[in-house]
């Protein structure tokens, strides 16, 4: 997710520029580029970039990262505090931290710590994006290998956490326009802060100050987790109808913390009600819903999804999850219904592959490499060739699709190379 406020169209003279609506990626991170990039931090990208592949790849730079990163802090101090150029490289500086030697896990939380701390600066320097980017990196950092990785105590992490939830709440308070993507639920819970984070979040919902709102009702359930499961059920039910119907990822984000959470709950019943809710708000999960039913023995439910997805014709997504589920599903199930449910899986991805066409589109690439792989992990080299014949691109420019049949050009190396279409 990156900030709109670091999208612009111009570019440094030591950047190859293409397209303008796109990150162009310099030809080499030495120590000029690197220092022009710290220094116009909100041009064409270069924060964006920096905090991305400068400093969050592991390969060699030209510039060593660790000089790179001392130029950055450098550049940090010169800043005025709570201006919206210091929250540009604030953020830089924290999402670095972690990521290019645990010794600097300290500063990270320091850094991150100064970027909670000053909410009332972000609003008044239009720096709200990039002080809700910084609760979506934190959370991010501390739920993925960089969390356990550069660990540097629990009381580090927790309070952070604590400052970020808190951050998040003003803004709540003061009615900003948040985009509602960080995971707190991972995040409170990788970080022990699930106590505090629930009497903070329930002292705040008990305050009239603060606007009766989904933001509000979703941080409240995702702190509520693993202290009060009936109040975290309730409250993700409450925050349902709150939540921006115009924002799609918004909308998957809520039902999926809904549904994981009953889930892990021990409330079957009550995840699949929320699930049948998340396909009527968002229109997808329909593969989801099938797979719930399959676990609870509701084969009619189940078989009527896969007989609506297969007749589909443009099932998409749904269709491929269901299958890849349904395979997983087959593999380790040692009841006798392996068979059947492998079937069910390359009935609804044969019809997705489209096998009578040449020239197919992203989901009937993927749908051909998932049953040739399963193919072929069964050592059924035969049935898995139609799958690797004569296909080609619907979309010769785009680059999800030439990824894709770069995968099946692997895998026919395994088959012994059918035919292929370029």
């Amino acid at each position: 997710m990156l900030m709109a406020a670091l999208f612009v169209s111009t570019f440094p003279p030591h950047v190859v520029a293409s397209d303008s609506n796109k990150p162009v990626i310099p030809n080499t991170f030495d120590k000029q580029t690197v220092s022009d990039m710290i220094a116009k931090p909100d041009v064409a990208h270069n924060a964006a970039i920096l905090r991305s592949v400068y400093f969050g790849t592991r390969s060699v730079k030209a510039f060593p990262v660790a000089d790179g990163y001392a130029m950055l802090v450098a550049a940090c101090n010169k800043q005025v505090v709570g201006s919206h150029e210091w929250f540009v490289l604030m953020n830089v500086r924290a999402y670095a931290a972690f990521r290019i030697s645990p010794d600097l896990a300290n500063e990270g939380y320091d850094a991150y710590h100064l970027i909670f701390t000053n909410t009332s600066a972000a609003v008044h320097s239009n720096a709200v994006s990039l002080a809700e980017r910084s609760m979506y990196d934190f959370t991010y950092t501390m739920t993925t290998m960089f969390g356990p990785l550069h660990q540097a105590g629990p009381d580090e992490a927790k309070q952070v956490m604590l400052d970020a939830i808190g951050q998040q709440l003003t803004m709540i308070k003061d009615k900003q326009h948040l985009k509602l993507w960080t995971d707190w639920s991972a995040g409170i819970r990788m970080t022990g802060s699930s106590v505090a984070a629930y009497a903070i979040t329930q002292e705040a919902l008990n305050d009239h100050a603060y606007p009766r709102c989904y933001e509000l009702y979703r941080i409240a359930a995702s702190a509520s987790e693993p202290v009060d499961t009936a109040m975290a059920a309730k409250l993700y039910r409450e925050a349902e109808p709150l939540a921006p119907k115009d924002d799609e990822v918004a909308l998957h984000v809520l039902y999926g913390d809904e549904v994981a959470f009953l889930v892990s709950s021990g409330m079957q019943s009550e995840a699949v009600e929320a699930q049948k809710r998340a396909v009527e708000a968002t229109g997808a999960g329909l593969g989801s819903l099938a797979l719930m039913y399959l676990k609870e023995k509701d084969d009619a439910d189940y078989k009527s999804i896969v007989s609506q997805l297969c007749a589909n014709p443009h099932p998409g997504a749904d269709a491929i999850e269901l299958a890849q589920g349904l395979l997983r599903y087959a593999k380790r199930d040692s009841s006798g219904h392996e068979g059947s449910q492998a079937l069910d899986a390359i009935h609804i991805l044969t019809s997705l592959a489209k096998l009578d066409q040449t020239a197919v589109d992203n989901d009937g690439l993927e749908a051909r490499i998932i049953v040739s792989s399963y193919y072929i992990r069964q050592k059924d080299y035969q049935d898995a060739k139609p799958f690797l014949t004569n296909v080609a691109q619907l979309n010769p420019d785009d680059a999800d699709s030439t990824s894709l049949l770069a995968e099946i050009d692997r895998l026919r190396q395994q088959v012994g190379n059918p035919v292929i279409s370029k």
